[in-house]
């Protein structure tokens, strides 16, 4: 081969690497804004104290450009902020969507919270906010932004502290968003001491998104009666984005103690809390909804704990879930006699301790005027895979989780005739054992289960036994 040919060879195969998009550089200071260029808390020209105090008056932004890379202002005390300031750290030299944010605000020898808010308008991001005796941020002002979409959050860990705290009536249609709380910007648990979102005292119509929380304590704690109208959406609590790290909360993962009203949904991850998933204490109308809840509370725990119904009632019943064919799942279920409730169906893997997980948000029904429901879910779920329910009345109170029911099968996997289930089946499952698509040496009639995207695994080996010997389908 000609040096010409083996250089068109070497560059076709770099070229996927050379496609790949550069990380994003460091935000540009927006003119007039004022920028940081000290690391100092002295009180002198450039330090971060002084030029809060000056942009505070001229409502102006704060930038950073403290040599380059990481730095780390060491704070002496709290930080006020009672007027609009964006305060933004994606602005320090070397920032880049993987480098995690390069200025630290470190409370380590001062006293009090990180920032204290009080006014409206401020937005904190790209900053870690560690070692603080309060907490990291504490917010009782309206219409503030702490945080931004990824990887332009802050992270707030090690604080003695909540990791935000939203505090009082004052403390309403605020924004906390894509932040690491309790967790380091490498994914390492890092808790604060106290919650790691508070809300309470009358905080209200306040936004908890997309943030990765673990805490020392409870993940998210919404408490007092006029803590009402928050939601709670698309947070990654107790793990990390990919959902299966376990960084843990030490308590209830989302606890919503004498507050009414509060909506715990769409999309939260809620895994692997010491205690229940979530935590309904007291207070009426919050609703749970559309969230992923698995492997809190140990073997037995519950992934929605109300105590004062004492695992008795309120929850619904599923009657019987089936595959009538290959394109999807006949559910039908009960709810003791009321109607008008809202029904949502998830799936899980095989049955597992009653009440424990609701993993994938399926659809939703409704009950009729006897308490009965029926759902047709589509694509199909794999047989041998469970699902359970969750229910709300009229005025947002969600139940328990159901206990499980298993889907029966109705087809052979990979569009196989029909046929009876023989060893010669149980061959094929297990050359295809741990394989998925994509893998070599996968066959889709291994695929007992009809699950899409999954590996052949022990599910699939239940459903082929609990049809041998038998027709498939019948």
């Amino acid at each position: 081969m000609s040096y010409r040919a083996l250089a068109l060879v070497a560059a076709i195969a770099a070229l996927p690497f050379l496609l790949q998009p550069a990380p994003a550089a460091a935000t540009s200071c927006p003119p007039g804004g004022l920028t940081v260029t000290s690391a100092a808390d002295d009180g002198g020209s450039g330090t971060l104290r002084t030029v809060l105090s000056a942009a505070l008056a001229a409502n102006l932004p704060i930038c950073f450009a403290i040599g380059s890379g990481p730095q780390t202002i060491a704070l002496t005390s709290q930080l006020f902020i009672n007027a609009p300031v964006t305060i933004d750290g994606t602005t320090q030299p070397g920032f880049s969507s993987t480098s995690g944010p390069l200025i630290a605000l470190d409370g380590t020898g001062g006293s009090g919270n990180g920032l204290t808010i009080t006014g409206s308008g401020t937005v904190i991001r790209g900053l870690t906010i560690k070692n603080f005796s309060g907490a990291g941020v504490y917010v009782s002002g309206s219409g503030n932004q702490i945080g931004d979409n990824p990887p332009n959050g802050n992270v707030i860990v090690n604080n003695a502290g909540s990791g935000v705290q939203l505090s009082a009536m004052g403390a309403n249609n605020n924004t906390v968003r894509g932040n690491n709380i309790g967790v380091s910007a490498a994914g390492i648990r890092a808790t604060n001491l106290g919650y790691g979102v508070w809300l309470q005292s009358g905080a209200h119509d306040n936004t908890v998104i997309d943030n990765v929380i673990a805490s020392g304590s409870k993940g998210v704690y919404l408490t007092t009666g006029s803590t009402t109208r928050n939601v709670i959406q698309g947070n990654y609590i107790g793990t990390d984005r990919s959902r299966t790290a376990d960084l843990g909360v030490t308590d209830a993962s989302v606890q919503v103690d004498n507050a009414s009203n509060n909506t715990i949904g769409p999309s939260n991850t809620i895994a692997f809390g010491t205690l229940a998933g979530i935590q309904l204490t007291s207070g009426s109308g919050n609703r749970v909804t559309r969230n992923s809840i698995f492997s809190n509370g140990g073997l037995n725990g519950l992934g929605i704990d109300i105590p004062s119904a004492g695992r008795t009632s309120g929850y619904p019943t599923i009657t019987s879930a089936s595959n009538a064919d290959a394109s999807s799942t006949a559910v039908q279920g009960s709810l003791s006699g009321s109607a008008g409730f809202t029904i949502e169906l998830f799936s899980n893997g095989i049955c597992g301790p009653a009440g424990r997980d609701a993993i994938t948000y399926l659809s939703s029904t409704t009950t009729d005027g006897s308490g009965n429901f029926a759902a047709s879910i589509s694509p199909a779920v794999g047989a041998g895979m469970s699902i359970v329910a969750t229910a709300t009345d009229g005025s947002g109170n969600t139940s328990e989780i159901s206990g499980c029911a298993t889907v029966s099968s109705g087809g052979c996997p990979g569009g196989a005739p029909v046929h009876i289930v023989d060893v010669q089946d149980f061959s094929i499952l297990l050359k295809s054992f741990n394989k998925g698509p994509g893998d070599t040496g996968y066959d889709p009639l291994a695929n007992w289960d009809s699950d899409p995207l999954g590996k052949i695994d022990i599910v699939d080996f239940s459903v082929l036994l609990s049809r041998f010997g038998r027709s498939c389908p019948g």
